[in-house]
């Protein structure tokens, strides 16, 4: 389990810094994959870590950057700017305020700066600055929120890996057959300032369903997040038995976060119905992260089942059905997620681990710098090729920095999580 599965509500720590805003050492061509057959006028993505990462140029500076409608403009990370060529930047100190426990003060780009992807430009000011490789890894330059698709319909094809923009949805659907004929289904999404969520139902198991909206967040990795207070309310550490627990230490702004994962017995979006679905649920009580008009989350992990369009214009949500639409997702057991810090440090940091996990168990530690694996370098071993690389191993040796140590520790990979609902 690689960094695509550290808690999909890590970007919770950045929403903040994102919200206010008005409008090199990078991992520049380190994600560059074989590029399959598409159409003609649309612009390649990577789809890594179940994140969309565009390639793009932020005043001639070439990076790459996660698109996230869940924020609201583009955010840069602190090392990525520190560490390139960028002209002299007017900075200036904004205090954020409500995130974790403490107050902190971010840097604000008050310059304009261009974004040219693929000769699609868009200029942004008042960018904020912050730590984002910490909690995304270092292929992670920075995030494209909302207003760069405001106004327009996003096609995203997760199989072939493109996205094409149209100015309405009468470009991309020439007559009104077109949805039927091409299997697509329509949702109304509903839009509340700069928020947008879609009806969903979960089967917990045979007993229990919850029933209600969720936001729409392309930045998240899992499939589907159940907010704590809806945990709570619907009493799930009760009814779910069949789970796993990840923590982490602190992150960013002193906030703290755990959750848990679990197989729903059908997630059902539209009439579509993806059965024994990974999911999860942030644990915490009633006070929680909470919003009275959302039980959740949802992200690319469903979406990626499907082709998609998305209407910013009449607020609706498209979709079908692709080739891994009956692909089911790989069994947990690795123990322990890792952020790829290659460039930074050398190293894969561990950001959570499971509970009574074997990984936990033969002493694997927070923040443990990871720089071999069965006596392969990290180094070696590069963000495509992880993926899978932990698909076909039994047993695994991980030589750790700790502390300027290096020690070793070992253990045997067997299923932690099993496909089977637990029923109380």
């Amino acid at each position: 389990m690689r960094g695509k599965n550290v808690f999909s509500f890590t970007l919770l720590l950045i929403v903040g810094v994102l919200l206010f805003s008005n409008c090199r050492q990078g991992s520049k061509k380190d994600v560059e994959g074989a590029k399959l057959s598409i159409p003609n006028q649309v612009f390649n993505f990577n789809y890594l870590n179940d994140n969309i990462l565009i390639n793009g140029i932020i005043d001639s500076v070439e990076g790459n950057f996660v698109l996230d409608i869940g924020t609201d403009n583009l955010c840069l990370d602190g090392i990525f700017i520190s560490l390139n060529d960028f002209p002299k930047l007017n900075l200036k100190r904004y205090n954020i305020g409500g995130i974790g426990t403490t107050y902190p003060l971010i840097n604000l780009i008050e310059d304009t700066l261009v974004f040219n992807y693929n000769n699609y430009k868009m200029s942004f000011s008042n960018i904020p600055f912050v730590a984002l490789k910490t909690i995304m890894g270092d292929n992670v330059d920075g995030i494209l929120g909302y207003s760069f698709v405001k106004d327009k319909v996003l096609e995203i094809n997760y199989d072939k890996e493109y996205i094409r923009m149209y100015s309405s949805i009468d470009s991309m659907f020439i007559k009104k057959d077109d949805i039927a004929i091409g299997g697509w289904k329509k949702i109304h999404m509903i839009k509340e300032k700069k928020n947008f969520s879609i009806p969903l139902e979960i089967a917990i198991n045979n007993y229990l369903s919850i029933k209600g909206n969720f936001l729409l967040k392309l930045g998240l990795s899992t499939g589907v997040s159940i907010f704590s207070s809806t945990a709570y309310n619907y009493n799930l550490n009760n009814y779910i038995e069949n789970k796993i627990y990840y923590y982490s230490k602190s992150h960013q702004f002193g906030a703290k976060f755990s959750t848990f994962k679990f197989y729903s017995r059908s997630v059902q979006i539209a009439d579509y119905k993806l059965n024994d679905f990974m999911s999860e649920y942030e644990s915490g009580n009633k006070n929680g992260v909470k919003n009275d008009n959302y039980l959740g989350e949802v992200g690319n992990g469903l979406f990626e089942h499907f082709d998609l369009c998305v209407d910013f214009i009449n607020n609706d949500l498209y979709l079908r059905p692709n080739k891994n639409f009956n692909t089911k997702e790989k069994s947990i057991k690795l123990g322990f997620t890792y952020l790829d810090r290659t460039n930074t440090f050398g190293s894969w940091v561990v950001s959570t681990i499971i509970h009574t996990s074997k990984a936990e168990k033969a002493g694997l530690h927070l923040s443990d710098r990871i720089v071999k694996v069965n006596g392969i370098s990290i180094k070696d071993i590069g963000i495509h090729e992880q993926q899978t690389y932990f698909d076909d191993l039994d047993s695994l040796t991980l030589e750790l920095n700790r502390g300027n140590q290096l020690i070793q520790i070992g253990f045997r990979l067997t299923p932690i999580l099993k496909n089977i609902i637990g029923e109380k």
